[in-house]
């Protein structure tokens, strides 16, 4: 073997090594370029559904804050209410005009203030005569009574007020409870016959 011969293939030896790398190299970067671009997809898709699900967690806080916020200006105003109410269910027996007309501005007043209740969306809840619901009312009384079912609303003392499904106040009532024949009343029936 010549020397030009040994110059020739030493120089083409290290040539064959390196182009099998560089053929491993070029192969590995489109391989790696598509994991960053899938690992960089997968990234943009979570920050999008974490973006959307913030979105929806702030509606409903907006929502949320909204119906808050009108039953707490409600609940401000009902003591007020509830004066006129009451003062309206104490008027006088009598004929006297200036009282009349006291009365009549009032009761004037209550019915512009139950509308602007209504205007903001919230019901009144007056529930006599029905039976007594735990989650709309508060028993401030129970009594005895032959005329009516147990669990029965007798009279509203305070209506309730809600806005949907938010309780801003409950009514507050008078329950009645069937009257029981005591021990001696049962002797009586039973010796009578």
């Amino acid at each position: 073997m010549t020397e030009h011969e040994k110059q020739t293939k030493d120089v083409s030896a290290p040539d064959t090594p390196q182009s099998a790398e560089s053929t491993d190299a070029e192969t590995k970067k489109p391989a790696n370029a598509e994991a960053k671009l899938s690992d960089l997809e997968d990234k943009f898709l979570r920050a999008l559904a974490d973006a959307e699900n913030a979105r929806k967690r702030a509606a409903r806080a907006r929502t949320e804050g909204h119906v808050a916020g009108i039953a707490e200006a409600v609940n401000a105003l009902l003591p007020t209410l509830d004066n006129i109410e009451l003062a309206l269910k104490n008027r006088p027996n009598t004929d006297a005009v200036s009282v009349a007309s006291l009365f009549d501005g009032v009761e004037a007043t209550r019915r512009v203030f139950i509308e602007g209740l209504k205007s903001l969306g919230v019901e009144r809840l007056d529930p006599t005569g029905k039976a007594f619901d735990p989650n709309t009312c508060e028993a401030m009384s129970v009594q005895e009574v032959d005329t009516a079912p147990t669990n029965t609303v007798l009279e509203t003392v305070q209506p309730g007020y809600r806005r949907g499904d938010y309780l801003i106040r409950p009514a507050f009532v008078v329950v009645s409870k069937v009257k029981n024949s005591g021990p001696g009343e049962a002797e009586d029936q039973h010796t009578k016959v």
